[in-house]
């Protein structure tokens, strides 16, 4: 007499699972709930919570049932193989929060994405290395008690720019041009221009007015 059980006839119940476990083939995925095929019946489970990975149709996964008939509560515990190479989605509850006690978290990727609405990093000390950096967008807005620039080359292209500073100080080593359509420069006190040589040419006109004028 033979008493090894078979675990397909443990499945193959019309009404009954006889079960608490065993593996089933998914054949539709709504959100968090499952329906899955194990023993020729479709049966309606929902995602464990320790289960991140979200299956899809045709992935093998194993399941966990309350004992009783189709109507007990029955969920996905893990998905044991992808039915293809179809990219992997791990899915997270509300607040979620990802953390290691001590040590280091590393995230390795060769194309690393990161898409959400809001996204807000907050380090005591940051450090960004890259060899090429792009950045696009509508509006950029930032505070900062310092700002320090050291670079070989800087260049930008913009339609407006907008600077407004209670102390404004550059150092230019070499050559400083400025190139516009209208140059317009003011000052509510002094304005000094100071040089060992001076040179001030107007294809048309030169003009200077004021209630006094000294030269010399």
């Amino acid at each position: 007499m033979n008493d090894r059980v078979d675990p397909h006839r443990l499945l193959s119940g019309p009404t009954q699972f006889a079960a608490a476990q065993g593996i089933a083939i998914v054949v539709e995925v709504e959100g968090r709930q499952v329906l899955a095929r194990c023993g020729g019946v479709d049966r309606a489970m929902r995602l464990a919570a320790s289960c991140l990975l979200v299956p899809a149709p045709g992935d093998c996964v194993g399941w966990f049932a309350e004992p009783g008939d189709l109507q007990a509560k029955c969920w996905v515990i893990a998905v044991l193989e992808r039915a293809d190479d179809a990219p992997a989605t791990l899915h997270l509850p509300d607040d979620a929060t990802l953390g290691r006690c001590g040590g280091r978290l590393r995230i390795a990727s060769k194309d690393l994405r990161l898409e959400s609405d809001t996204l807000q990093i907050r380090a005591h000390h940051a450090t960004l290395l890259f060899e090429s950096a792009e950045a696009i967008g509508a509006c950029w807005q930032g505070i900062v008690s310092a700002l320090r620039w050291t670079g070989a080359s800087i260049g930008a292209v913009v339609d407006r720019v907008t600077l407004v500073a209670k102390t404004h100080q550059r150092i230019t080593e070499g050559s400083d041009t400025v190139q516009a359509g209208t140059l317009d420069l003011r000052a509510r006190g002094l304005a000094t221009v100071h040089a060992e040589h001076v040179l001030v040419e107007g294809e048309r006109l030169v003009k200077s007015r004021a209630p006094q004028i000294h030269m010399g």
